[in-house]
């Protein structure tokens, strides 16, 4: 046993040296020091793995909801193509309509038109002067037609006349109202 207390005994005065005392109380400083920034270090861990967390469900429903709406967007312009085309496709066969029915006359106007012609030439028989007055009136219904054409006076006058006047006395009681 006086061996134990020998090797006891020196460890005690080596303790009680002040570089010694020093060192223990720096090693303990450092061991405090060092838990507490692990434990730092983990909630500091913590905080990031929850922003995070929270960071990628935010990014998740941005994504979602960006797909939503390109979905939607893409199903717009699909649905407004379409329907420009169909559009197209409608002004397409109504302006074909109006040109085959510009340049067609029906069979009513035919018989209207031969009617004027027996109506004309009977009248160049029996009045002499009727003619320059003929001529003239029809200048200016050629230029009032040609105005009607391009004008608003077209889409004005024509509904009530394709409408109502179906003979040409009922087509001149119109433009007289008018």
């Amino acid at each position: 046993m006086g061996g134990r207390l020998l090797g006891m005994e020196t460890i005690l005065e080596i303790l009680q040296r002040p570089f010694v005392i020093g060192l223990i109380i720096g090693l303990i400083l450092m061991f405090v020091v060092w838990l507490r920034s692990l434990s730092k270090m983990n909630a500091a861990k913590k905080a990031h793995a929850k922003e995070n967390r929270e960071l990628l469900a935010k990014v998740g429903r941005l994504e979602t909801h960006i797909r939503m709406q390109m979905e939607l967007s893409a199903d717009g312009s699909v649905a407004v193509k379409a329907e420009v085309e169909e559009l197209k496709k409608q002004i397409e066969n109504l302006r074909v309509s109006n040109n085959s029915l510009s340049t067609k006359p029906g069979r009513a106007e035919l018989r209207q038109l031969h009617l004027y012609e027996k109506a004309l030439s009977v009248m160049h028989v029996r009045a002499p002067g009727f003619s320059v007055a003929w001529s003239e009136a029809i200048r200016d219904a050629e230029a009032e037609l040609e105005k009607e054409e391009r004008g608003l006076m077209k889409w004005i006058r024509k509904p009530f006349q394709l409408g109502k006047a179906s003979t040409a006395e009922e087509v001149t009681e119109v433009e007289e109202t008018q």
